[in-house]
C-alpha cells in the first residue's frame, strides 16, 4: 500500500518537475528578464524538499496517529517559511541586481509546489483504503 503511495506520489512529483522545467527553460530562452539565472537550483530545491516531506508525512501515517500528523505539517509550514524566507534574503541582500526576477521565480515555484503537495496529501488521505 504505502510503496504505492510512494511510487505515485514520485511520479507526481518527476512529472512537475519536467514540466516546471521546460516551462522554465522556455522562458529562461524566450523571455530571460522574466526568470532569475538561478531557476535551475531553486526547481532543484524545491522538489527535493516535496521529497523529503512527504516521505516523512507518509512513515508518520503508517502509525495513524493524526496529531502527530497535524504536528508535522504544522511543524514542516513554518520551518520551510522560515528556511526559504532566509534564502530570499541572503540571495537579494547578495543579488541586489536579480531581485525582482529571484522573487517572481521563488514564489511561482513555491505556489506550484505548495498546492502540489496539498493536493498530494489530500489526495493520499482521501485513498486510505488504496
Amino acid at each position: 500500500m504505502m510503496k504505492s503511495v510512494r511510487k505515485k506520489f514520485l511520479i507526481s512529483l518527476l512529472s512537475l518537475f519536467g514540466i516546471l522545467w521546460g516551462t522554465s527553460m522556455m522562458v529562461s530562452v524566450y523571455a530571460p528578464q522574466y526568470i532569475t539565472p538561478n531557476w535551475h537550483y531553486l526547481l532543484l530545491l524545491f522538489t527535493t524538499v516535496s521529497a523529503v516531506i512527504f516521505r516523512k508525512a507518509i512513515d508518520i501515517r503508517k502509525k495513524n496517529d493524526a496529531h502527530k500528523m497535524i504536528n508535522f505539517n504544522m511543524i514542516a509550514t513554518i520551518l520551510k517559511l522560515i528556511v526559504y524566507l532566509t534564502i530570499i534574503v541572503i540571495y537579494v541582500v547578495n543579488n541586489p541586481e536579480d531581485k525582482i526576477t529571484f522573487i517572481v521565480t521563488f514564489l511561482t515555484y513555491y505556489l506550484c509546489f505548495s498546492f502540489f503537495e496539498t493536493f498530494m496529501l489530500v489526495r493520499n488521505n482521501n485513498n486510505k483504503d488504496e
